[in-house]
């Protein structure tokens, strides 16, 4: 989680600096700087969301594998299927000198592969039978009995990371980044072509923007529920509140920009256009923050 902190935090300065540079010739500065800056815009624009969604990326890695989220390895049925087998013919080592029969019980987790099933039992002869008519075939369904039922694996599939609230989230922020991404893209081109940013990149903006901003409320709500067992009430004393709350901001700044941005003709809208770009920049850079500084502190906050 440190990593992904790391990979924000990078990515909201190199936005809080590209937010600086597009609001400064409202401030008096037109005139100090040096011609050609929107391209320099531009191609921070395309860093920063390219570093967002590699953030994001991790972060739903990250997500999957806490939620244990099932995968299909051919090693998983194997392993189960040899140790049920072991199990029913009586053949379970119960010494604690001899482990090179069946290996341990956290080696039968599902995310063993078809390597690790050659080796853990290249060494391991079946006993042999005296006729070959006796010999079972395997049943991955086959029932064990109760006195061994607890050595052997169960092999349910585990479907809560597809409701779990994490998972929905990230998978957002990962769909929002992609977004901004093509969008900032599309405005790099549209800066070397003509000088100027197309106004239709607004509306995918609008749409990433408001990604964002349920991505950051379902965690908030989430932290509030399980801290304060109210979904409403504010859990403050939590260090990742804090982090949720200055993302909602932030993604709040963008929807803003996004939205003054469709309005073109207005002088007006240009200015708030830029304020609101600094004002998400900087939600997002304190969440970044505080991420990072919540990462290095893992016992300490949670």
């Amino acid at each position: 989680m440190l990593k992904v902190a790391i990979i924000f935090t990078i990515a909201c300065l190199l936005l809080s600096t590209n937010a600086f540079l597009s609001i400064f010739p409202f401030l008096g500065f037109q005139g100090r700087l040096p011609h050609g800056i929107i391209y320099l815009e531009g191609v921070l624009s395309v860093l920063s969301c390219a570093l967002f969604l590699t953030g994001s990326t991790f972060a739903f890695l990250e997500t999957l594998s806490a939620n244990n989220r099932p995968i299909e390895f051919y090693g998983w049925g194997f392993d189960y299927a040899s140790v049920e087998s072991d199990v029913e013919k009586g053949s379970m080592v119960d010494s604690a000198n001899d482990t090179t029969r069946v290996p341990p019980a956290n080696d039968l987790h599902w995310t063993s592969s078809l390597a690790a099933f050659f080796k853990h039992y290249r060494d391991i002869e079946p006993p042999a039978l005296e006729d070959e008519k006796d010999r079972k075939p395997l049943d991955f369904t086959r029932s064990t009995p109760n006195a061994s039922r607890s050595a052997v694996p169960s092999p349910q599939r585990d479907t809560s990371c597809y409701l779990d609230l994490n998972f929905l989230a990230s998978l957002l922020f990962v769909g929002g980044s992609f977004v901004y991404l093509m969008t900032s893209l599309a405005s790099l081109a549209t800066i070397f072509t003509t000088g100027t940013v197309a106004t239709s990149i607004r509306y995918p903006q609008l749409c990433a923007a408001i990604g964002f901003v349920l991505g950051s409320l379902i965690l908030l709500l989430k932290i509030q529920k399980e801290r304060q067992g109210r979904w409403w009430k504010p859990a403050i004393r939590v260090l990742g509140w804090h982090v949720n709350f200055w993302n909602l901001l932030g993604s709040t700044g963008f929807i803003f920009c996004a939205s003054f941005g469709l309005l073109t003709t207005a002088h007006w809208a240009d200015l708030h256009l830029n304020a609101s770009y600094l004002w998400g920049s900087w939600g997002f850079l304190l969440a970044s923050a505080l991420q990072c500084y919540k990462a290095r502190h893992k016992k300490a906050y949670t």
